[in-house]
Order: C-alpha cells, then sequence, then structure tokens
C-alpha cells in the first residue's frame, strides 16, 4: 500500500504553460527509457567482465536522474541542461570505451541533438550543438595523439573530424529548424484550439443565458437539445407534449411544412411563446425553435386594452355629464307637458276634439322621452368593436335629435346628407360617441352662440400611405373660436385639453382618434384662431353598397284580426301586462298571462291547446327571460317567441342574436307592438304549428 501511495512521485508534474508542459513530458519519459536502457546493458556487460563499459552504464542513471530530480522541482530549464548533457557524456564515455571515431557510437551524437533540439532552447540548442563538436574534437585529439589506442587509429585523419563534424551540423540544424516548423505548427494549432474553446464557451454562454428557449427537434418532433430546465428529462421528449391542446395541432402543422414560419402558442404552464421555426435542412432534418416568452407582453397588451377601453367610458361618462343639465331640463320639460295634458282629461269627456289633443300632446311627450332615454343609454352603453351594417345618416339624424333636446336653443345646428350614401361596416355605437363627441366640443368653442353643421358625403380619397378609396366622408365644422397651430398638433394626445381642470380630462379627442383607426378610417383637422374649426372624418365604404335610402323599410300591413291565435303573455310589471294584453285581446287573440317565469313555463308545458306565441320580458322573477325561452325551445324548437325588453346591454343582445330570438325594444306603442306579432304571424316559420 505504501507503494501504490507513492505512485504519484511517477507522474509528470503540471506546468503553466502548454509548451512547457511537452518539454516536461519528453524529459520525464527519455529521462525513464534511458535510465531502463541503461540499467540492462550494464548488467550483460558486467556479466562479460567488461567492467569499464559496465561502470559507464551504471553511473549514467544516476546522472540521468538529476533530469527527473529538477523537474519535480519545477526547474524546466536545469532538467533539460542535464538530461542534454548526461546524454552528450555518456555519448563521449561510449565513444572513448569503444573504438573511438569510427565506432559505431558515434551515431549517438545524432541522438543526442535530436533530444536536445527538442527539450533546449534556440540559444542553449545551438551552445549544445558547439560542446557536441567539441567533445568530437576531444576524443579526435586523444585518438591523433595515442592517448586513445584503437585499431582504427591509424586511420584518423583531420578528414574524419571534418566527416563527423559535417554530418553533426547538418544533423543539428536539421533537427533544429524541423524542430522550430513543429514548435510554429502545434503552437498553431493551440492557437486554434484556444479560439475554438473560446468560440464554445461564449457560444455555450450565450446559449445557456439565453433569455430565450432555444431548442432542436428532429423530424419526429422529438426534443434533441435544449438550453432550459432538466435537459435529462426533457431530451427525447415530444415538443408537442409541453404545448397547450389548442395549439398542439397548428403547431404540427407548422413544424412539418418545412418552411421558416413565426407563430404564437401557449405552452401547458399558461404561458404563451411566439416560435420562430428555422429547418436546418430538408423537412425529414432537425429543425432550430426559438421561443420567446411574450406572457407579460399579452398581459400587457390586454392591460392597454382595457384601459382604453376604460378611458373611452370615462369619456362617455364626461360627456354625459356635460349634458346632464340640459337632459333634466328637458326632461322636467317633457313631464310638465304630460302633468298639464293628464290633469285636464278629466275636464274634456264631453269634448272629443279636446281630449283627442291632450292625448295626442301626452302621446307625442311619451314618445320624445322614450326616443331621449334610448339614445342616451345607447351612448352611454359599454361595448367592444361590433362591425355591423350602419346607415350613417341616420346616426347622425339621431345625434341631431339628442343635440336638439340638450344645446342651447342658441346654437343652430344644420345637416347635409348625402342620400347616395353607401352602407359602412361599422360599430354604429362607437360612431355615436365620435359624433357625440366632436359635437360638444363644437358646442363648448362657440361659447354659447354660432352654428354646428355636419354634413355626410360619398367620396373618392386617399389615406396616408394608401391608394385611392371609396369613403364616407363626415364633415363637423363650427363656426366657434378655433384652435392656434401648436394646440392643433396636439389635440389628439391623452389627458392634453384647453379646458379647465374641471371642464375636461383631454379624453374626449384621444377616444375619436383611436376609435377611427380601429375603423381603418383617417382624421383631418382644419382650424385657425377666431375662423371655427373643421373635422373631416374619412370611413372606408364597402364597394357594392347600396344607398342610404336601399335600407328603408316599408310600413307593414296588420292583418285584420288574430282570431283563434293563443299567446303566452309573461310580463312582470302588472300595470303593462294590463295594457298589453288589451292590446292582443283587441285583435281577437286568446292571451294566458303571467308575471312569473317559472309559472309561464308551467303553462306552456302543461297547455292542451298549442300556442301560437310566446311573448316574454327579459326581467321576469322565478326564471329569467332567456331562460325561458331555452327552456321553451327544448320543448319545442319551432315555437314563434318574441322578447321584450328595455336594456340596452350588448351580451343580451349577443344571446338573443345566437338563439335567432326577435327583440322588441321598450318603451313601445301598442300599434308597434300590434305590427310586430303580425309580422311574426305572416313570416314562414309561423306555418309551422306550435304545441
Amino acid at each position: 500500500m505504501a507503494l501504490l501511495s507513492n505512485l504519484h512521485w511517477f507522474r509528470v508534474p503540471e506546468f503553466s504553460s502548454a509548451d512547457d508542459q511537452r518539454r516536461a513530458r519528453i524529459i520525464f519519459y527519455f529521462s525513464v527509457v534511458i535510465i531502463l536502457a541503461s540499467v540492462i546493458p550494464g548488467i550483460h556487460n558486467y556479466i562479460r567482465k567488461s567492467y569499464a563499459t559496465a561502470i559507464v552504464l551504471f553511473s549514467f542513471p544516476l546522472f540521468i536522474s538529476f533530469a527527473v530530480f529538477f523537474l519535480y522541482l519545477k526547474r524546466l530549464a536545469l532538467a533539460a541542461h542535464a538530461l542534454s548533457y548526461g546524454l552528450l557524456v555518456f555519448a563521449f564515455l561510449l565513444v572513448v570505451t569503444g573504438e573511438g571515431i569510427y565506432d559505431i557510437s558515434v551515431l549517438t551524437y545524432p541522438a543526442c541533438l535530436i533530444v536536445g533540439g527538442l527539450i533546449l532552447s534556440n540559444r542553449a540548442f545551438f551552445v549544445y550543438l558547439l560542446v557536441a563538436l567539441f567533445s568530437v574534437w576531444g576524443f579526435w585529439m586523444l585518438e591523433i595523439n595515442g592517448y586513445l589506442l584503437t585499431k582504427f587509429a591509424n586511420k584518423v585523419t583531420i578528414t574524419s573530424l571534418i566527416d563527423v563534424w559535417i554530418i553533426l551540423i547538418v544533423v543539428g540544424l536539421a533537427i533544429r529548424f524541423y524542430i522550430r516548423d513543429i514548435d510554429r505548427a502545434f503552437s498553431r494549432l493551440r492557437e486554434q484550439e484556444e479560439q475554438l474553446r473560446e468560440s464554445e464557451s461564449r457560444f455555450r454562454m450565450l446559449f445557456e443565458r439565453s433569455p430565450d428557449v432555444i431548442m432542436l427537434v428532429d423530424s419526429d418532433h422529438r426534443i434533441l437539445l435544449m438550453n432550459r430546465g432538466d435537459t435529462n428529462s426533457i431530451t427525447g421528449s415530444l415538443l408537442t407534449d409541453w404545448v397547450h391542446p389548442d395549439h398542439r395541432e397548428a403547431l404540427i402543422r407548422q413544424l412539418s411544412s418545412g418552411r421558416a414560419v413565426s407563430l404564437e402558442a401557449q405552452s401547458i404552464r399558461n404561458q404563451w411563446y411566439r416560435l420562430r421555426l428555422q429547418p436546418m435542412g430538408s423537412p425529414s432534418e432537425s429543425i432550430l425553435i426559438i421561443a420567446t416568452d411574450i406572457s407579460e407582453t399579452r398581459r400587457l397588451l390586454a392591460e392597454r386594452e382595457q384601459l382604453e377601453t376604460q378611458f373611452r367610458q370615462a369619456q362617455k361618462l364626461e360627456s354625459l355629464g356635460q349634458l346632464a343639465g340640459g337632459i333634466s331640463h328637458d326632461f322636467n320639460n317633457l313631464l310638465s307637458v304630460i302633468i298639464t295634458h293628464a290633469d285636464g282629461l278629466d275636464r274634456f269627456r264631453d269634448q272629443p276634439e279636446k281630449l283627442k289633443t291632450k292625448t295626442e300632446a301626452i302621446l307625442k311627450a311619451a314618445d320624445r322621452g322614450a326616443a331621449l332615454v334610448r339614445q342616451i343609454l345607447t351612448f352611454a352603453r359599454k361595448s367592444d368593436l361590433k362591425l355591423t351594417d350602419t346607415n350613417l345618416n341616420s346616426l347622425v339624424l339621431e345625434i341631431v335629435h339628442l343635440l336638439e333636446e340638450t344645446f342651447p336653443k342658441t346654437i343652430a345646428i344644420r345637416i347635409a346628407e348625402d342620400p347616395t350614401l353607401p352602407i359602412l361596416k361599422t360599430d354604429s355605437n362607437q360612431i355615436h360617441q365620435v359624433l357625440m363627441n366632436l359635437c360638444v366640443n363644437a358646442r363648448d368653442a362657440m361659447s354659447g352662440s354660432g352654428t354646428l353643421s355636419i354634413e355626410t358625403r360619398h367620396v373618392q380619397a386617399t389615406p396616408p400611405g394608401g391608394t385611392l378609396t371609396s369613403c364616407a366622408l363626415l364633415t363637423i365644422s363650427d363656426t366657434g373660436s378655433g384652435m392656434p397651430a401648436e394646440v392643433r398638433q396636439r389635440i389628439f394626445e391623452p389627458f392634453f385639453t384647453t379646458k379647465a381642470r374641471d371642464k375636461g380630462t383631454g379624453l374626449g379627442l384621444a377616444v375619436v382618434y383611436g376609435i377611427v383607426k380601429a375603423h381603418q378610417g383617417w382624421i383631418e383637422v382644419d382650424s385657425a384662431e377666431g375662423h371655427g374649426t373643421t373635422f373631416r372624418i374619412f370611413l372606408p365604404a364597402p364597394t357594392g353598397q347600396q344607398g342610404s335610402e336601399g335600407v328603408r323599410e316599408a310600413g307593414r300591413q296588420t292583418s285584420d284580426d288574430w282570431k283563434g291565435k293563443r299567446i303566452l303573455l309573461a310580463e312582470a310589471d302588472s300595470d303593462l301586462r294590463i295594457v298589453q294584453e288589451g292590446a292582443l285581446s283587441e285583435k281577437g287573440a286568446r292571451v294566458v298571462t303571467t308575471g312569473n317565469g317559472q309559472d309561464a313555463l308551467t303553462l306552456y308545458s302543461t297547455s292542451r291547446e298549442p300556442i301560437d306565441l310566446v311573448m316574454t320580458n327579459y326581467n321576469l322573477p322565478g326564471l329569467s327571460g332567456l331562460e325561458l325561452i331555452r327552456q321553451i325551445r327544448l320543448l319545442n324548437p319551432d315555437q314563434t317567441i318574441l322578447l321584450s325588453t328595455g336594456t340596452t346591454d350588448n351580451e343580451v343582445y349577443v344571446q338573443v342574436a345566437d338563439n335567432h330570438i326577435p327583440v322588441l325594444l321598450k318603451p313601445f306603442s301598442p300599434l308597434k307592438l300590434i305590427t310586430t306579432i303580425d309580422g311574426l304571424f305572416q313570416a314562414p316559420s309561423s306555418d309551422s304549428p306550435a304545441s
């Protein structure tokens, strides 16, 4: 065990330089080989009683061991000299104890030069070569002067020495130049290896520390290499196993396409990544995938969209707040009209003409109030962008009716409609908001009096950076104070406003700009101080659409009576239920009424006679109107149904549209009720009897 513990002494010492380590190995291995090669011949010569040679061979390992000793002391130069000169002394002794200059031992000198060329520096080697030449001259002198008696002594001449010198000089220089070229080649290889290691280190650092997930997959979509996570458990697994099931099919399709593509996908841990796929050859070979985590980006975008929606809603509320005074004033006027005329109805029971006049005035005031409420709710409703067929002229008329009720009477409103204006694909609620924002701003700019002009036209226009296209042009002009150039350049910036702090938030025109851009449109502004302001809004118009006149519906003729028709009426408000029942009964229908949704379902399911129409309110106790409709549709998918509601909630209309349910918006007149139901009875679907 002690011997095994000391085996570390037989290892080559470590040096910092690669050249020094190479020289140390040569010294170490040559020393070990020479020591072993000297001991065995020494024993052989001792047995043959050639004691002089045996002494030389036995003493040589002792001399060479100094090289190993210096090597372990990290004295590389001394170790190299000890080995080189030890070999030279050994060669000299072999020649002297042999047959002189003509002895075969002379060939050990080139071997000495080879070893010296490998381990000595340039200067040390040339000194070493001179010493070798001098030692050859030494034993030549001994032979010439008779001090060294050999059988070839009489043949030794000056040419013998010169021949050996020439051989040694040629061999020495050739070896040195060859060793120099080898050193240079090794140096270049070491430099290339070092550069390769540095390049590999940089690549590995970039690969392992990259913020993106980098992977290599084969043609079977198995992961070959990956820079994240537990690579041992991930390598060899299917890439699709780490992708959310909803996105696997699209990813497999792109992986199999053999094209460089980019797509977004969700992982099984609900993180979102943008995947860039780069085939490394043909589709059957590996594919490089770089996955960038975009979860935070998507979250920020969602927050931004939410904030934009909140900004728009806040601006709507701001505009409504500014209109509140005018709205309350107008409602008070309408209520005054209704109360005044209703109070005098008893006095004119015997005067039919005056009674009719008062009744018509009450109805007219109620219609005006209902229209005003409907427009305000439509304007204030919070909604996403939902594109539908939109008659821009009708939107303008609706907003003008609202403005006429709320703006000061000192502001004149003029409109000019283009009857050939095509039907647009817009979100009518948001276009309502654009009109309201611009008109309110115009009112504020006119300081209580002036002219507001609204015009629609069908034009051909060129958007910024685009080509000539068909557009609907909405122009809103005022005769207000106008804007200087520095203000005009900033009017669409969020929160930029020239109004007092309690008069505006600076969101109005920013919202207008966002809505128009969302509709693929653009805005132009003309304004100068003291000369009013004109906004021109260009909205792309679909080709092949008919003008606004083409969408007006003709009035529907009602049938004479509904004798034999059975109607189930579900209305929570008892007063309204009595009124509606009376209107339906006057047409000859048999009406079954209830104020509870669950009771309505029971009446329908237990009815022994077919029910031709189910009319239900949206808000019902027991069972909501939509749930009642769903339950009835389960019993009879072909049942004719009418939903009445006063809400403007988008979600309600989405559910209604999905279930193909006709809607009657409150408030409505008896004539509107009769006309709507008569249209349902005359529709082709009513041919199928209800059960």
